[in-house]
Parts: structure tokens; sequence; C-alpha cells
């Protein structure tokens, strides 16, 4: 069928994590990556065995590369507008980890860019190639609630250091963790939020014909000590009939899960964003989709995209991501962190 060329810009946690589920797809190979560490660098390409010559310290020599196909964007939110925007001057198709920007603004300006180009751009919301989400969509499509009236969905871990006032006095001066870092895009609603506001989307594009109106009421922010919100929710009203309840937070442990109420029955979701179930609830009754080949649930995403970029696909048809735009996300979730 062919093979895709992948290269890694930013070489962290979440681009080990993206390399291993990559080893799985029979269509997929990371060729190339960039990264400023170069011991951590050096590490990467020995442990996945990647050409010297394929690896590199600055982001813009990967770019430059001609046997990479598509780059997979995964450092900090604050930098990923700019390796966009570069990415798509070399003309290199885009999987960037979420979220795609940390704000409308700059998703605006990208939206706009990619207008004029062929290219595929994704956003690193694996949730969306599992095959689980697929049949959830069709179930809703397919009647089986009745008209949707509520969703309620959740995403929380306890992640905010128990620190006493001394202790947060000295933390000042450390370095910050992204999680809790203005500058680096951080905050829960950008780093967890960003998936709810995400299911909130394509549900509503899957029953809704024309473009959703969507009304955000009772938002109510929790800010830490180094000023992003640790607990935020929201009441999404979508074209005054359908009520969306979200909850993402770093102060508790929320898991993941999500509630579809309709007129004729309800969808439990556990596991909504991890999907490390095969299964959800329709009326308390265990529905089991297609069985996922993978071990690891990012390995759908990675093949999916493969798969549609040796068919040349480049607006994801047919596919969960189809009904799924990055910028009127990030609009969403704008209102909801700047009310």
């Amino acid at each position: 069928m062919g093979l895709v060329n992948w290269g890694i810009i930013g070489i962290g946690e979440m681009a080990n994590n993206f390399a291993e589920s990559a080893t799985d797809v029979g269509i997929a190979q990371i060729k190339g990556i960039a990264g400023k560490n170069a011991n951590r660098t050096n590490k990467f390409q020995q442990k996945f065995s990647i050409q010297k010559k394929f690896c590199f310290s600055d982001y813009e020599d990967l770019l430059k590369c001609e046997e990479i196909d598509i780059i997979y964007i995964a450092v900090t939110n604050n930098l990923h507008f700019s390796w966009i925007k570069k990415a798509i001057e070399y003309d290199k198709h885009i999987l960037v980890e979420k979220p795609a920007t940390i704000n409308a603004k700059e998703s605006h300006q990208i939206y706009d860019l990619l207008r004029f180009k062929n290219l595929l751009f994704c956003e690193g919301l694996m949730f969306m190639h599992h095959p689980r989400t697929k049949l959830l969509l069709n179930t809703i499509k397919e009647g089986k609630i009745g008209s949707i009236t509520k969703i309620s969905s959740s995403f929380g871990c306890g992640v905010v250091p128990k620190l006493n006032f001394f202790k947060r006095q000295i933390d000042k001066f450390k370095r910050q963790n992204r999680l809790f870092s203005n500058k680096l895009g951080g905050g829960c609603i950008l780093d967890l939020g960003c998936y709810l506001t995400s299911i909130t989307q394509i549900i509503s594009n899957t029953t809704i014909t024309e473009e959703p109106i969507y009304n955000l009421k009772n938002r109510l922010l929790n800010f830490s000590y180094k000023n992003v919100e640790v607990d935020a929710t929201v009441e999404i009203e979508v074209d005054f009939k359908t009520t969306f309840n979200l909850h993402c937070s770093f102060t508790q442990n929320l898991g993941e899960q999500t509630i579809i109420e309709g007129t004729d029955g309800v969808i439990s979701l556990p596991s909504s964003w991890s999907c490390n179930k095969d299964i959800f609830l329709l009326n308390k009754k265990y529905t089991l989709c297609e069985s996922s080949p993978f071990v690891n649930p990012f390995s759908n995403q990675i093949e999916n995209i493969s798969k549609c970029l040796l068919e040349h696909n480049y607006k994801l048809k047919n596919e969960v991501y189809s009904f799924y735009d990055f910028h009127s996300n990030m609009k969403l979730i704008d209102s909801w962190k700047n009310y």
C-alpha cells in the first residue's frame, strides 16, 4: 500500500508515546526527528533506530528534508502556532498535538493559510480516530436514543501540588511546569477542556445540518497561585435545545466520563478520551465496537492519518474528524476562558 514517513518536532514525553505507537502501524515509520536537547535526541534516535542523517537540532532543517511526508508537532503549546506556519511554508502535512493553538486569533491565521494549500492538517485528538467514536456517532445519527437533550462530560486529574505558603514562594523561582504556565499555554481548559469542547462540536455537527449556534453560560473558573485556571465548568446551549455541561480540572480526579441523554435513551461513554475500552453503554447495556487492532489507542490516529495521506484524502472524508473544525473549537475555548 505504501509507507508514510513521519518527522517529529520536539523530543519529549509525547514524542516518545507517539513513536512507540507508530511501531505497530505497518504503513507508517518515524523517519526524522528534531530536538533542542542533544542527549535526549541521541537517546531517541537509538531507541527508535533512526538514521543519524535524519536527526536535527534545528527544527527547520527537518522541515526542509524532502524525505519527510508529514510533521508531528510535539513542542509546548505556545510554540505550536509558529511551527505550524513554518510547516505550511514547506508544504508539509501536519499533525499537531492538542490544542492546535492557544487562542482563536492564532487558529484563524492558520485556517486562512491552509485554505490556499492542499495539505492534510489534523489536531491530536486521538479519540476521534478510535472505532468506538465512529460507532457512537452512528448510534446517535440512527436515532437510537432519540433527540439529544443533555450531555455531561468531564475530564480531571489531581496534578496541582499541595504546597504550604513558604514552599509556594520558593516554587515561584523554579522552572514552571507547562501545565501551570500562562506563557507556555497552560491551564486546564487548554490541556483538558479542549477534549470536552471537541466532543460538543462533533456531536452537534453530526445532528445539526446547519452551523450550530453556541450559547455559553454559567462559566466558573478557579485559579491557582500561578494565575492559570485549575478547575473550570461551563454550560453550553446548542441551538437552544441541547445542553452540554462540561467540567475539567487539575485539582479533582474526575476521570474521563461522558453521559449523553436523549428523549429515548442514554449513552454512557467510559474512558472518553483515552479509549481504553472498546465499549459504551446504550441504555445500560454494553455495546461493543469493532475491536481496535492496536494495544496502544494512539496507533489508530497514526494509521488513519497515514491511510488518508496514501489515498490523498487530505480532508479526512468519511472519518469522524471531518465533523470537527479546529478553529471553531478554539473559538469555543476562548469564550470559556475569557468571559
